[in-house]
């Protein structure tokens, strides 16, 4: 997720760079940073809610990770949910 938003969002990533001791704790692998989630049919929607990873003048950001970058990391019921997810209509 941080590699991804870092590559397209140039807010987050000049905010990352400029205050790292702040903004890239709200990367950490902690359940609380993770909680705005979504699967969708692209990957895995995250967001981030504002100040989290960057100053308010960023609003809150998001990234889709695809899915073949977690597909190690998924349990047998996190197949299933994936396998589920549809284009919408």
């Amino acid at each position: 997720a941080r590699r991804g938003l870092l590559a397209a969002n140039p807010c987050v990533r000049g905010a990352v760079r400029a205050e790292p001791q702040y903004f890239a704790r709200g990367f950490a692998p902690l359940p609380r940073n993770y909680r705005h989630f979504a699967l969708t049919s692209r990957g895995l929607a995250i967001g981030f809610p504002v100040e989290q990873v960057a100053p308010q003048i960023c609003y809150g950001a998001t990234v889709t990770v695809p899915y073949s970058a977690l597909r190690p990391y998924w349990s047998k019921l996190g197949r299933a949910l994936i396998a589920g997810v549809r284009e919408p209509r």
